[in-house]
């Protein structure tokens, strides 16, 4: 492999592991970097990182169930809503910090599917962010 690629585990069902997921990589890579508490503030004047860095995050992961499974998130979310959206969501801006801090211009790419030609949401009558569409 290549040394300057990783994968992390994280269970984008469980809000709880996204927060996790981002402590644990912000704690890898900016261990020498200054991040301020409220998360908005940057400083990229250690080059002591050893040019580890978050340059790119890809959002890549989905999920699909049959609607009649009525699967949950952790957190209580419909499955497809809560892992394909608020789970990236989250996660993407967990990471700002560390994308921000690579000092180079980073990107998030979100990757989608054909499915969401399919789908669709009935927001009069359903509350679709727990029961789904």
């Amino acid at each position: 492999g290549n040394e300057y690629v990783s994968c992390r585990e994280l269970d984008l069902a469980s809000l709880s592991s996204v927060r996790e997921f981002a402590s644990k990589l912000e704690n890898e890579f900016v261990k020498s970097k200054a991040i301020k508490d409220d998360r908005k503030d940057v400083s990229d004047d250690n080059t002591e990182a050893k040019g580890k860095g978050l340059y790119a995050l890809i959002c890549n992961a989905g999920v699909w169930m049959p609607m009649d499974k009525r699967a949950k998130t952790s957190n209580g979310y419909e499955i497809h809503f809560g892992v394909n959206h608020l789970g990236h969501f989250l996660l993407i801006q967990e990471m700002i910090p560390l994308l921000r801090s690579s000092g180079m211009a980073s990107r998030v790419v979100i990757v989608s599917s054909s499915l969401l030609k399919s789908g669709q949401i009935d927001m009069k009558s359903k509350d679709f962010v727990k029961d789904g569409r």
